[in-house]
C-alpha cells in the first residue's frame, strides 16, 4: 500500500510536467523549450495552488488542480489540432531523451539514498507544519503557535503537503519531503540535460554527467586545521543543505532563470518573448517567495545585465524595462499573497553591515579576512566555484563575445559575495550561507552550458572539470564518511518508523480533517503529527523569534497547554502510544478507561480540566522532569 501511494503521488503531481510537454511536442519544437517546460509548469502549478489555497484548505486546492490541469490540456490540445500536429521534437534525439531519462534517474537515487533513512535539518518542526498546512487556508498558522501567521518562505512545506495530499494522506509528512526533495533533483536532472543538449553538448554521457555534477556542488573542504574535514567553512555542500525543504525548488527555478537568459542570449530572433518570459515571470515569482535572498540576487543581476545587453530579458530594451518591472511586481505580490519571509510581520528584524569575514556555519565562528585563517577558509569555499566562474568567462568569449551573460554571471558572483562577506541578518553570521545558492546554481551552469563551445582539453575546458570535481570529491567525501554523524535523525530509530508507516493505518488518518489542539505523547509525536493536523506547543528559536522546536516532556508540556492555550473550563486531546511508555501524562489517562483505540498504534483520551490538574499535581509530587 506504502509504494503504491508514494507511486500514486509523484505521477499525480507530474501529471502537469507530462502533459504539457505532450502537448508542445511537435517537429519544430525546440530542445531549450522542453527544458524550460520543466521548471516553468513546475512553478505555473504551484502558484496556481496556493492562489486557490487563500480560498480553500491546501489539500482541496491540490486535488482540484489535478482535474483542473487534464481538463485544460485536453481543451489546448483540441483548439490547437488544427494548426500543428503533435508529434517527436526533430531536435529531440532518442539518446537525448534516454540520457535525460537516466539523469533523472540519477539525481532521484543520489537524493533518495540520504532521505529515505533519514529526515535531516529541521524536521522535527516540518514534520507537524507539512501536515497541518494540508488542511488551512493561506495564511497559514505555525503549528506551534495557534492563531499567529506564520511568515516563512514556505514553499517547500506546500510541496511536501501536495504530496501527501496526493498519496491520499497515506504517506507521513516526512516521507512526502522527503519524496518531494527526490523529484525535485530529478527534475533538475532532467532539465538541465537537456538543456546542455540544446546548446551543444552532442555525445550521451557528458549531459547527465554534469547534470549530477550540478548536484554534488559545494565548497572544497580541504583546509587542514581549519574547520572540519569534508565540511564547507561557511556554508555546506548542496546534498546536505538540500534537505532544507525550500532549497531544491529554489535550485530547479534557479535552472529555469539561468534557461531564459542562456536562450535569449543564444538563440536570436527564434526565442520569442512568449517562450521565454512566461518561464522567467513563473519561475521568478515562485522563487521570490521560495528563496528571498537569491531572488533578490538575480534580479539586480538582470537589471544590470539588461542595461549592458537589453536582449537578454526581451527583444526589445522597452520591452525588457518592462519585464523587469514585471519581475519586481511579482516578487512583490507573492510576498504579500502568500506572507513570505520578506513581507511586514516576517522573521526578519535586523540587517546590518560588519567587516568582511569568512561568516562561518553553525559549528564555527566569523573569521576576518584580515587574517590568514579567515581568507584561507573563504578561499577553500569558493575555489570550486571560482573556477567554474574563470572556465566560463573563457569559454564565453570563443567564438563570439557573449555580452549579457558574461555581465549576469560576474554580477550574480559580486553582488552574492559581497552580501555573503559583509551582510548580517538577524546577528547571525551563519545565515549568510543563503547569499551562495544563487552563486552556485548559476555560474555553475553556465559553466556547463558553454564548455561546449571549447575544444576539448583548452584550458576554459579544465578549470570548469576540475571545479566540479573539486566539489564533487568533497561532496563524495562527506557521503562516505560523515553520513553517520546523521544517525540521530535516522527515522528507522523510531517506532513507528515514520518513512515505512501507513498514516491510515497506523493512526487513521484521513483527508478532509480540521487541525486540532493536542497533547502529544513523546514516543508517538512524528508519527501522529505527520498524520495528523495538529496544533501542539513548543519553544521559541531565539534568533527568528518563532517557536520551532517540539515541547515533548509531559510535564512542560501539560502545564504550557494547560496554562497558555487550552481554557480552564474546555477538554483536551491526548494522543497516546499504544503501548506502554514513560509518559506520566499518558499513563494516567490509561487509568480511567477513557482512551479510544485510533488504527494500529495510537489511543485518544480525552482530558477533562480536573483530569489536567490531579495530572500536574501528581507529575510535580513525584518529580517528574520538566
Amino acid at each position: 500500500m506504502l509504494s503504491w501511494a508514494i507511486v500514486l503521488s509523484v505521477a499525480l503531481y507530474l501529471l502537469p510536467v507530462a502533459a504539457v510537454l505532450a502537448a508542445r511536442s511537435s517537429r519544430s519544437t525546440p530542445l531549450w523549450r522542453l527544458a524550460l517546460t520543466l521548471p516553468e509548469i513546475v512553478a505555473f502549478d504551484m502558484l496556481g495552488v496556493m492562489t486557490l489555497a487563500r480560498f480553500v484548505p491546501l489539500e482541496t486546492a491540490v486535488l482540484v488542480s489535478r482535474p483542473a490541469w487534464a481538463v485544460g490540456i485536453v481543451a489546448t490540445l483540441c483548439a490547437r489540432r488544427a494548426r500543428e500536429h503533435r508529434a517527436w521534437p526533430r531536435g529531440l534525439r532518442v539518446d537525448h531523451a534516454l540520457a535525460a531519462v537516466a539523469a533523472a534517474i540519477a539525481a532521484f537515487e543520489l537524493s533518495a539514498h540520504l532521505s529515505r533513512p533519514y529526515h535531516m535539518w529541521d524536521r522535527h518542526w516540518h514534520i507537524p507544519l507539512v501536515s497541518l498546512m494540508r488542511a488551512e487556508k493561506i495564511p497559514f498558522d505555525n503549528t506551534f503557535e495557534p492563531g499567529r501567521v506564520l511568515h516563512y518562505h514556505v514553499t517547500g512545506d506546500v510541496l511536501g503537503a501536495m504530496v501527501q495530499t496526493l498519496s491520499l494522506g497515506v504517506i507521513n509528512s516526512s516521507l512526502a519531503l522527503s519524496v518531494a526533495h527526490d523529484v525535485l533533483f530529478g527534475l533538475i536532472g532532467a532539465s538541465v540535460t537537456l538543456l546542455l543538449f540544446a546548446f551543444g553538448y552532442k555525445r550521451f554521457w557528458p549531459a547527465p554527467l554534469g547534470a549530477v555534477a550540478l548536484l554534488l556542488q559545494g565548497p572544497a573542504s580541504m583546509r587542514g586545521k581549519i574547520g572540519s574535514d569534508f565540511y564547507g567553512y561557511s556554508f555546506d555542500n548542496l546534498l546536505l543543505v538540500a534537505f532544507r525543504p525550500h532549497i531544491p525548488l529554489s535550485g530547479l527555478l534557479l535552472v529555469g532563470v539561468v534557461a531564459c537568459v542562456v536562450v535569449r542570449s543564444r538563440v536570436g530572433p527564434a526565442a520569442r518573448s512568449a517562450h521565454t518570459l512566461p518561464a522567467l515571470l513563473a519561475s521568478y515569482a515562485l522563487l521570490a517567495i521560495t528563496d528571498e535572498a537569491s531572488a533578490g540576487v538575480t534580479a539586480a543581476a538582470l537589471a544590470v545585465a539588461w542595461c549592458v545587453a537589453p536582449r537578454i530579458v526581451a527583444r526589445t530594451r522597452l520591452g525588457g524595462f518592462a519585464a523587469l518591472a514585471a519581475l519586481g511586481l511579482a516578487a512583490v505580490a507573492t510576498q504579500l499573497l502568500f506572507n513570505g519571509s520578506a513581507a511586514p510581520g516576517g522573521p526578519v528584524q535586523a540587517v546590518e553591515w560588519v567587516e568582511a569575514r569568512s561568516p562561518g556555519s553553525q559549528a564555527f565562528g566569523p573569521l576576518s579576512l584580515a587574517s590568514r585563517d579567515g581568507r584561507a577558509a573563504l578561499f577553500f569555499d569558493l575555489l570550486p566555484l571560482v573556477a567554474c566562474a574563470t572556465g566560463f568567462a573563457l569559454a564565453a568569449l570563443r567564438p563570439r563575445v557573449a555580452t549579457g551573460e558574461i555581465v549576469f554571471v560576474g554580477a550574480v558572483l559580486a553582488i552574492s559575495l559581497v552580501l555573503f562577506t559583509q551582510l548580517e541578518v538577524n546577528h547571525a553570521a551563519p545565515e549568510a550561507q543563503r547569499f551562495m545558492v544563487a552563486p552556485c546554481f548559476v555560474v555553475l551552469l553556465m559553466a556547463l552550458v558553454h564548455v561546449a563551445r571549447v575544444p576539448l582539453g583548452s584550458f576554459a575546458g579544465a578549470a570548469v572539470v576540475c571545479g566540479l570535481a573539486l566539489a564533487a570529491f568533497s561532496t563524495i567525501s562527506w557521503l562516505r564518511q560523515r553520513v553517520s554523524d546523521a544517525d540521530a535523525e535516522r527515522a528507522d530509530k523510531e517506532t513507528p518508523n515514520v518513512h515505512a508507516m501507513d498514516c491510515r493505518e497506523s493512526t487513521e488518518a484521513r483527508l478532509g480533517e480540521s487541525p486540532t489542539l493536542v497533547y502529544v505523547e513523546w514516543a508517538i509525536f512524528y508519527a501522529y503529527a505527520g498524520c495528523h493536523p495538529s496544533y501542539v506547543v513548543g519553544n521559541v528559536e531565539p534568533r527568528w523569534g518563532i517557536r520551532m522546536y517540539p515541547n515533548l516532556a509531559p510535564l512542560a508540556q501539560l502545564t504550557q497547554l494547560d496554562g497558555e492555550v487550552v481554557a480552564k473550563d474546555t477538554d483536551l486531546v491526548a494522543i497516546c502510544a499504544n503501548r506502554p511508555t514513560e509518559d506520566g501524562v499518558c499513563e494516567e489517562a490509561r487509568k480511567d478507561g477513557s482512551c479510544a483505540l485510533e488504527g494500529r498504534d495510537v489511543r485518544r483520551c480525552i482530558l477533562t480540566p480536573s483530569d489536567r490538574h490531579a495530572m500536574l499535581e501528581r507529575l510535580v509530587a513525584d518529580g517528574a522532569p520538566r
